[in-house]
């Protein structure tokens, strides 16, 4: 039988078998890649609607890779030599928060509506639906503290 000497361990026929016993599982790199949301949404039986949230927090390059990857309709998985390609052109979503700038030839491309900050009656009602039965009075203190935080310069 055998036997080399690796690193300090013994490593002999019957490591060998083992390796080689592995489920073929193991060596398909397909089994360890995790499929994203753009993955999800080009490869859907119906148009999807694809939301990136908080674009502005993402790296730099995101937006003009994301831009490539919606424009050509499909990307690749360099893992396994393979191109995904959309069964639908997606509807896509995309919030920001303003805290970076985007890029010019991304911004290009964007269609915007600026959601403004809700109103303290406004604000009431949406506790009031996420939390039914609230007192009015913490609701009031918070909306008083929460108003007061935000108006406050950074």
């Amino acid at each position: 039988m055998p036997q080399h000497w690796r690193g300090g361990f013994r490593v002999g026929s019957c490591a060998t078998k083992v390796l080689r016993s592995l489920d073929p599982r193991v060596k398909d790199i397909r089994n360890y890649i995790k499929r994203g949301k753009l993955w999800d949404a080009f490869v859907a039986d119906e148009r999807p609607v694809l939301l990136i949230d908080e674009i502005d927090k993402a790296d730099i390059e995101f937006p003009n890779d994301l831009l490539q990857e919606l424009d050509r309709m499909e990307f690749f998985v360099y893992e396994t030599g393979e191109t995904v390609q959309a069964h639908h052109r997606p509807i896509v979503v995309i919030t920001s928060n303003n805290e970076k700038e985007l890029p010019d030839a991304f911004l290009r491309r964007c269609f915007f509506h600026y959601i403004r900050f809700p109103d303290p009656d406004t604000m009431r009602a949406i506790v009031e639906v996420h939390f039914p039965g609230i007192k009015h009075r913490l609701v009031a203190e918070a909306l008083k503290l929460f108003t007061k935080s935000a108006t406050c310069p950074a």
